[in-house]
């Protein structure tokens, strides 16, 4: 199955077959170079199947509402077919995150061989 997930705890999901990418709006325009459009007013969740169906729902004083949108979506046809490059950027930020931990670590210095800290 592949769809584009846009889901009512802000999360993004981008699912290719076995293949998931997962982060938060902010994070996926980093990591695929584009935004996803804002959800219209009242709606919370966009699900999009590619060739199956487009639909967008919320919640009202009068229950849940559901509707269906544009078919094919051009911007969800197009976040498939660029989940690998999504999840490139995904690894990528990920690692540099990490580096930037690292380096941000203070260096520490027990001085003496390791023998002599310990006591041998």
């Amino acid at each position: 199955m592949k769809t584009v997930h846009q889901h009512p705890d802000g999360s993004i999901f981008v699912r290719v077959d076995d293949t998931t990418y997962m982060d938060t709006p902010t994070n996926f325009e980093s990591d695929f170079g584009y935004p996803l459009p804002a959800l219209p007013e009242g709606m919370t969740e966009r699900i999009y199947e590619q060739g199956r169906r487009h639909v967008l729902a919320g919640e009202t004083a009068d229950g849940v509402v559901t509707m269906g949108d544009e078919m094919p979506w051009p911007m969800g046809d197009q976040t498939i077919g660029n989940i690998q490059a999504g999840l490139n950027g995904q690894a990528a930020r990920a690692a540099a995150e990490a580096a930037e931990k690292v380096a941000l670590e203070p260096e520490f210095d027990m001085g003496g061989t390791t023998s002599e800290v310990i006591g041998s």
